[in-house]
């Protein structure tokens, strides 16, 4: 997975999809499972719910545009959903993003 979305790997990684998001530490190899599976209920569901959009229907296009409001807001400071998921979410503090593409 690394490889594949040219993301630094010395750095932590994340996977958001609609239900969890995932982590891997920095320099984990290719194969190894996450380090964190992280409900992501409680951090997208308010985005969802704003939008009236069902989790499972929505368009990849329009979770990206979902997961991008949430980042903004996160890195902005508003962490109020994270409380359950604030350690393995911490280096998303002073993190980028690397522009992926929705599957």
């Amino acid at each position: 997975m690394l490889e594949r979305t040219g993301a630094p790997i010395n750095v932590p990684t994340f996977l958001v999809l609609p239900e969890h998001i995932y982590r891997w530490e920095a320099g984990a190899p290719q194969d190894t499972a996450p380090s964190a599976a992280i409900n992501a209920a409680p951090l997208l569901g308010p985005y969802f719910k704003r939008l009236d959009i069902d989790i499972s229907e929505v368009h990849p296009e329009t979770f990206e545009t979902i997961v991008g409001m949430w980042l903004d807001d996160y890195a902005r400071g508003d962490r109020s959903q994270a409380d359950d998921a604030q350690e393995s979410l911490a280096p998303l503090i002073g993190g980028e993003v690397v522009p992926g593409v929705a599957a």
